[in-house]
């Protein structure tokens, strides 16, 4: 199953994304193979009409506002913020005024002790001192609310972070410069202290890579940079934590992404509306039967995958990113 690994710690809690396994992108021959019912065990189906989906010239958007948020003023221009408290200044700067979707974009961030004691904090084992983050004014279109086995499917993607939750804001992930050759990481759940002396400075940088991820593109608009810097104290606070100091600087995103392009959301509904993988899914109607669930974009493609590995068989479609066609499925016994 693929799995959002979340290493919380001391300090910072990055959320990781694991490596997916692609199943082979071959059409089968022959009709699928299906589960069948054992020898003492009578399968029972019910198969509510499959919800139909809209083609692309009267579906919704990939992407819409997040309802509930505010709009996002960007001053243009601007490339750096900077917030103070308690003697932690903390400073964000931007290398472009403009961050460009499908370009590395960096960021500097500059955390100085301006008071007169020394000041401690606690990392986790990627002794990250301060964490950047962006985040949107909108979310991908959750699509529609499925019932049946179909919307055990769909929640289940949700809780497992294979398709974002209808509240999730579209993000922007930015990594430590020592962690951007590295690929996928992860953080040891220990506390590791710092410390950082009266008028001394530590200064790092962060690059968000140009994408959402295995989401693909992210869509155009302002969005909203923030450096945090928490779990501190000085000795005078008696090993207290302090509140974190967070520095926030919107700026504008560009991007070419097709407003019509399929969200994640989208792309299962696709997925659930193909007769064989919405009958694999009634056949294994439990998330215990489920070892693996999947839901990816293949960029290179255009092309989603969305797929389930059940106890002794597999499903898996692929799905136009634009049309939301399906394009090839796999369905299968898994020896053994």
């Amino acid at each position: 199953m693929l799995a959002w690994v979340r290493l919380a710690a001391i300090g910072m809690t990055p959320l990781l994304v694991g490596c997916l396994a692609q199943p082979d992108l071959v059409v089968p021959s022959g009709p699928p193979l299906r589960p069948s019912a054992g020898p003492t065990e009578r399968l029972s189906v019910t198969r509510p009409t499959p919800t139909p989906v809209p083609g692309i010239e009267s579906r919704t958007d990939g992407f819409e506002p997040l309802p509930g948020t505010d709009a996002i003023e960007v001053e243009p221009g601007v490339r750096r913020a900077v917030a103070e408290r308690d003697g932690v200044r903390l400073e964000i700067v931007v290398d472009d005024a403009v961050l460009v979707g499908g370009r590395a974009s960096w960021v500097t961030t500059r955390l100085a002790n301006t008071g007169t004691e020394v000041l401690h904090w606690i990392t986790d084992g990627c002794a990250i001192n301060v964490g950047v983050t962006g985040v949107m004014g909108v979310r991908w279109a959750p699509g529609f609310e499925q019932v049946g086995p179909p919307g055990t499917f769909k929640k289940w993607l949700v809780t497992t972070g294979d398709i974002p939750a209808p509240d999730d804001t579209v993000g922007l992930r930015f990594v430590p410069k020592r962690f951007v050759a590295v690929g996928n990481f992860g953080c040891a759940d220990l506390g590791m202290g710092h410390e950082l002396a009266p008028g001394d400075h530590i200064v790092d940088r962060h690059r968000w890579d140009g994408t959402g991820g295995r989401f693909g593109a992210i869509p155009a608009g302002p969005a909203v940079l923030a450096a945090t810097f928490a779990n501190w104290w000085r000795p005078a606070h008696a090993g207290e934590w302090q509140p974190s100091v967070v520095v926030q600087l919107p700026v504008d995103v560009r991007s070419d992404r097709d407003p019509r392009a399929l969200s994640p959301g989208q792309a299962v509904d696709a997925a659930l509306a193909e007769p064989g993988f919405r009958a694999f899914l009634e056949a294994n109607p439990r998330v215990a039967q489920w070892n693996r669930t999947e839901v990816e974009l293949q960029v290179r493609r255009d092309e989603w995958i969305v797929g389930v590995r059940a106890d002794r068989a597999d499903a898996f479609v692929g799905i136009n990113g634009m049309s939301g066609a399906v394009v090839w499925t796999k369905f299968g016994a898994i020896a053994g």
